[in-house]
């Protein structure tokens, strides 16, 4: 999935990887590659902790 240079807000990237892992939930699968480039950071809190469980899960997820 390529979203970069949307200029997502903080908040909406941090939505995305809530249902992203939500998704993943629901159907565990890896080998997903998200591209958040061009747009705000994940928080560090929240957004952060979402790119972390699903990189253990065999995604790649770039965001800087």
């Amino acid at each position: 999935i390529d979203l970069s240079d949307n200029e997502l807000s903080q908040q909406a990237i941090d939505q995305l990887l809530e249902d992203l892992y939500d998704n993943w939930v629901s159907v565990n699968r890896g080998g997903v590659t998200i591209n958040l480039r061009g747009n705000k950071p994940p928080s560090d809190k929240l957004g952060l902790e979402f790119v972390t469980i699903l990189r253990s899960k065999g995604w790649n997820i770039t965001h800087q």
